[in-house]
């Protein structure tokens, strides 16, 4: 057993950055992130095959509202001072890869007592479009291989040559707006492609105000025990093993899970979510491991860890959708987000008046023809001629509520 200061590592991490403005919800993911950074390709579930540790996770919010950067620092600081390799804000897809080639690694897995190869690197970007750049398609591709962490990676140099990367392993923290969302992903990037590997935290609140954000003698000190016990956490090595009682809740959300998508429910009714929800068991396995690893060394899944997961990724789904607002094939996506805003918040307006408000952004044919039509067959809201012939459009929202399933 490893000698632990703290009872819990995810807790004494969200006691620690208590006293600052960020949402809870952000702080706890990038405490599982964090975790996940310090933890590497050294552990792994083993399912019909191995499940790695690693997220892929992005705090999402308007433009300085939520102090996203804020919620990354603190974990930024723990994981340089442990000397985690983390990725430049800003490289090249070569240099990218070069690095991943210079933090290979080797450790002996306690079970086999096989060599375990990994190249582990954490991506830590509080300006996630600033790493990815826009309409990169190629480092969009290759995240989305990296995820799955296969043994071996293979890619063409420059020189027309192969190479590879043995154990893949990556980890992403990084930070956006929905409007930098949209621009820096394409189409072929949403639902099935990387955006179902990653988890989108979405809020658009600070949790509280905080004037004086300083640190205490008592929050140094639990600083340094955080430190200490991530160091602990990433000497972990082997295979997590599920208890019974976590193979039987498992099972039991599987089966339910699974019979909603047969039924065509997916998750808020959005096929942008398609791929998402072939992996939200993925998603939760991993979230499994790293709550198992913050609680001690056992490397022993339970129910309760996955009770807290459950719960963790329901309360972040219910409002991951906000996350692509605006985003999809049509290039009015985002002003037609805006305007089913507008509707939403008005309940009725005049066509006329809703024409005004977008008068630089749309013509009177595309509002009426692409954006209010799709919406009338959604459901969403309803056309209705007043008595002086005028045309105003009405929010429908128990129509729409039936139509999606419960959605509003």
């Amino acid at each position: 057993m490893i000698d632990r200061k703290l009872t819990n590592w995810l807790h004494s991490y969200m006691d620690y950055t208590d006293n600052s403005e960020p949402p809870k919800i952000f702080n706890v993911w990038v405490g599982l992130s964090t975790i996940a950074a310090a933890l590497r390709r050294k552990c792994y579930l083993q399912w019909e095959k191995e499940i790695f540790p690693n997220m892929y996770v992005v705090l999402t919010a308007p433009s300085g509202k939520c102090r996203k950067g804020t919620a990354m620092g603190s974990a930024g600081s723990l994981l340089r001072d442990l000397g985690i390799q983390m990725s430049a804000e800003s490289i090249t897809r070569e240099a990218l890869i070069r690095l991943m080639q210079e933090c290979t690694d080797n450790t002996i897995d306690p079970k086999t007592q096989k060599p375990m190869h990994h190249s582990s690197l954490t991506i830590f970007s509080k300006e996630l479009t600033v790493f990815i750049g826009y309409d990169n398609k190629q480092l969009l591709s290759d995240l989305t291989d990296w995820f799955d962490c296969d043994i071996e990676w293979k890619y063409v140099t420059k020189n027309a040559g192969k190479d590879f990367i043995h154990g893949v392993w990556v980890n992403l923290i990084g930070a956006t707006t929905p409007e930098l969302l949209q621009k820096t992903l394409p189409p072929e990037a949403i639902s099935g492609g990387l955006t179902s590997r990653i988890i989108f935290v979405y809020a658009d609140k600070k949790s509280k105000l905080v004037p004086l954000p300083q640190l205490t003698i008592k929050d140094r000190e639990l600083y340094t025990d955080l430190l200490v016990d991530l160091e602990k956490i990433s000497m972990l090595t082997g295979e997590f093993i599920p208890t019974p009682d976590f193979l039987t809740r498992w099972v039991e959300w599987y089966t339910m899970h699974e019979k909603q998508n047969d039924r065509g429910v997916g998750l808020f009714g959005d096929s942008r979510f398609a791929g998402y929800c072939e992996r939200r068991g993925t998603h939760l396995r991993k979230m499994c491991m790293l709550l198992s690893a913050a609680r001690d060394d056992v490397l022993e899944i339970t129910a309760d860890d996955f009770d807290v997961a459950l719960d963790l990724l329901l309360r972040t789904e219910k409002n991951m959708v906000k996350a692509f607002k605006g985003v999809g094939r049509s290039v009015v996506a985002d002003i037609a987000s805006d305007v089913v805003t507008t509707i939403k918040t008005r309940k009725e307006i005049p066509f006329s008046e809703l024409l005004m408000i977008y008068q630089h952004d749309l013509t009177a044919n595309t509002l009426d023809r692409e954006i209010i039509d799709s919406l009338c067959q959604m459901y969403f809201c309803e056309r209705v001629v007043t008595t002086d012939g005028q045309q105003k459009i009405v929010y429908t929202p128990e129509k729409y509520k039936a139509r999606s399933g419960g959605t509003t």
